[in-house]
C-alpha cells in the first residue's frame, strides 16, 4: 500500500489454503491474481462540493473444476473492474448536519469459459444517500463533578434502484454482518459482484456522557433501526427476496467508567423471527499498562446455526524479560474447546523470541489439529517467523509486540 494525503493505492496477490479438505471446490474462495485498488477523496470541506473516486481491478481464479456460483456447471474465471465516483455536499452548524451524496456504481467483467453466459456483463447504477442529524447537550453536576450528556438523533436515507444482476458471477461477495454501523452502509453486500437495491430510512439515537473536568468520554449508548419502503430483490444465488418492513433493532453500549477497563455490549433483536433475540455480545478489556492486556467475551447468536461461546485471551508479563500469551475459545452447549493456545515470549536488549502451541477445531466433524509457532529475532539484524506476530494480533485484541 502506498499513498498521500488524499489518495492511496494497494496491490496484492492473494491465495488461500483450505484447512478442511472436505469442503467442495465450489465453496472455496477464489484467488486474487492480482488485485489493484485506488482511492481518491478531496479534502473534506463543509459548505462546498466534495468529490472522490474508488476503483478496483482484480482477476479471479479458482483452479480446476470451478463452478459458477449459481450452481450451473460452468468453469468461470475472469477480470472484474469496478469504478465508483461520487460527489457530496456536507453542511454543518453547531447543532445540525446534513450531507447529500450521489455516486455511480460501474462494474464490468471480462469472463473466461463462460459457456451459457455473456462474456462481458456489466452493471451501472446510481446511488443516492442523505445523512442528517442533530446534536444536543446538557450539563449536570454529580458529587461535585461536572458532566456533559449529549443526545444525537440521526436520520439516514438510502436509495439504489433495482437491477437484475443474476447474469453476474459471484467471486467474493456475501452479505455483511449485522451491526449498528451496518445501519448506515450504502450497500448490504461485501465485494462488488452485487449492489443491493434500497429504498429505506434509518432512525438512530446516540447519547454520550463526558466528564467535563477531565474531558474523558465515559461511555455511550446507541440504538437504531432501518425501515424498508420497498422489498429487497437483489439476492445471492440460493437466496430469497426480502420483504420485511423493518430491520432488526440494534443497541450498542460501551463504557470506560472504570479505570483501565473497556466494557461493552451489543444486542440485535429482530421482531421478524420467532426467537427475536438474534445476537448478544458482552466483552470486557483490561489494559492497565503497555504490554498488559486481558480480554473476556461472551457471545450468543441465534440463526441457522446457533452459537454460544466464551472467549478469554491475554498477554501478561511474568518477569522483566518474560511474558505469557494465551487464548481459550469455548463452545458452551457442546461443552468443548474450539481453540486453545499458550505461549511465552522473551525480550532482551539483543534477542527476541516467542513460541506458541495451538490446538484448534478444523471441521464440523470435531477433528482437531495442533501446531507450533516459533519466532526468533536478532534485533537490528534478521529474524524468522514474522507471521507469529500477525497471528497473535489477530487472536488477542490489544496485543502489541515488544520486538
Amino acid at each position: 500500500t502506498y499513498g498521500g494525503n488524499n489518495w492511496d493505492i494497494t496491490t496484492r496477490i492473494q491465495d488461500y489454503q483450505t484447512v478442511d479438505r472436505s469442503i467442495e471446490t465450489t465453496a472455496r474462495p477464489y484467488k486474487r491474481f492480482p488485485q489493484v485498488l485506488f482511492n481518491y477523496g478531496s479534502p473534506r470541506t463543509y459548505g462546498r462540493i466534495n468529490y472522490g473516486l474508488g476503483t478496483e481491478a482484480v482477476y479471479f481464479e479458482r483452479g480446476d473444476d470451478n463452478l459458477f456460483s449459481n450452481s450451473i456447471n460452468d468453469n468461470v474465471n475472469g477480470l472484474r473492474v469496478h469504478v465508483e465516483p461520487y460527489i457530496s455536499f456536507p453542511m454543518r452548524t453547531a447543532a445540525t448536519y446534513v450531507e447529500p451524496k450521489l455516486s455511480l456504481d460501474y462494474t464490468q467483467y471480462n469472463l473466461e469459459d463462460t459457456a451459457n453466459f455473456t462474456r462481458n456483463p456489466s452493471r451501472v447504477l446510481p446511488v443516492f444517500s442523505l445523512d442528517s442529524g442533530l446534536f444536543m447537550e446538557r450539563e449536570t453536576k454529580i458529587s461535585g463533578t461536572n458532566f456533559l450528556q449529549t443526545l444525537e438523533p440521526q436520520l439516514f436515507y438510502l436509495y439504489t434502484p433495482h437491477e437484475d444482476q443474476s447474469d453476474l458471477p459471484v467471486f467474493d461477495t456475501g452479505l455483511l454482518t449485522t451491526s449498528f454501523d451496518s445501519l448506515f452502509r450504502e450497500d448490504r453486500f461485501s465485494g462488488n459482484d452485487r449492489r443491493g437495491d434500497a429504498n429505506q430510512v434509518t432512525l438512530a439515537l446516540t447519547s454520550h456522557v463526558i466528564n467535563q473536568d477531565t474531558g474523558r468520554d465515559l461511555g455511550y449508548i446507541s440504538i437504531g433501526q432501518t425501515f424498508y419502503l420497498e422489498d429487497r430483490k437483489v439476492i445471492l444465488p440460493g437466496g430469497a427476496v426480502r420483504d420485511e418492513s423493518s430491520s432488526a433493532f440494534i443497541a450498542e453500549f460501551k463504557t470506560k467508567i472504570i479505570p483501565n477497563w473497556n466494557i461493552g455490549s451489543d444486542i440485535i433483536w429482530d421482531p421478524n423471527i420467532s426467537h427475536s433475540t438474534e445476537k448478544i455480545t458482552f466483552q470486557a478489556n483490561y489494559n492497565p499498562a503497555p504490554g498488559k492486556v486481558l480480554n473476556m467475551a461472551y457471545r450468543v447468536r441465534r440463526d441457522s446455526t446457533d452459537i454460544e461461546q466464551s472467549d478469554i485471551s491475554f498477554r501478561w508479563p511474568i518477569s522483566k524479560s518474560w511474558s505469557a500469551v494465551g487464548r481459550w475459545n469455548y463452545a458452551v452447549p457442546e461443552g468443548r474447546s474450539l481453540e486453545t493456545f499458550a505461549g511465552i515470549e522473551y525480550d532482551s536488549c539483543c534477542v527476541g523470541a516467542r513460541v506458541v502451541a495451538r490446538r484448534f477445531l478444523t471441521d464440523i466433524n470435531g477433528d482437531f489439529e495442533t501446531g507450533v509457532f516459533l519466532q526468533i529475532e536478532l534485533k537490528g539484524l534478521a529474524g524468522i517467523g514474522k507471521k507469529t506476530v500477525d497471528f497473535l494480533k489477530q487472536q488477542i485484541p490489544g496485543y502489541q509486540s515488544e520486538f
